[in-house]
């Protein structure tokens, strides 16, 4: 990745300053490359609209990775969602160009109608995974020393709670917004 890549641009400044688990931050920052806002931050306004305005009250930013897992949420600072967006698409796009092709179709990215397809599938698959990284964030129980200082902490619940949140937040958006198929 290059140092133009890899710089931060924020969607919406926050007031309160990062720190592990803050409270009522609301819109989280989104830190990715100008072509990938979009598709990020409509994944994020569609959980706002239809789950819950604040939502993103127990998160501070949502990285976007180049590299890892789908998404990831770590103790030592678990007010941070960290999402590969790449490795996401890979995946809507495996998933389709199996779906076009048991109709007997070649899946095309320059057909609109593909692309419209793709699109409303990307944005599902990355609620989807801010959920579940949410149902970790949600879950995550702070250790402090005796003098108060952050330690880390521990995420009880492990993945049961964040396919839980995952699936509820799944039924309730893609109940809203049907495939344009």
């Amino acid at each position: 990745m290059t140092t133009l890549e890899q710089k931060k641009f924020s969607l919406k400044s926050l007031k309160a300053q990062s720190t592990p688990h803050t409270e009522n931050l609301g819109t989280p920052e989104v830190t990715i490359a100008p072509a990938l806002r979009r598709e990020v931050q409509k994944a994020v306004e569609r959980i706002k609209s239809d789950v819950d305005p604040n939502y993103f009250e127990n998160i501070s930013k949502i990285d976007i990775l180049m590299g890892g897992p789908f998404g990831q949420v770590t103790s030592d600072d678990p007010a941070v969602v960290k999402i590969n967006l790449s490795k996401i698409k890979q995946e809507v796009k495996r998933q389709l160009d199996n779906r076009f092709k048991q109709e007997n179709v070649k899946y095309e990215d320059n057909n609109p109608e593909h692309q419209k397809i793709f699109d409303e599938v990307l944005t599902r698959a990355i609620v989807e995974v801010v959920a579940h990284e949410k149902g970790h964030v949600e879950d995550f129980q702070p250790q402090k020393s005796p003098q108060g200082n952050f330690l880390g902490g521990k995420f009880p619940g492990g993945e049961g709670v964040a396919e839980s949140e995952a699936a509820k937040i799944k039924q309730i958006t893609e109940n809203k917004h049907p495939l344009p198929i």
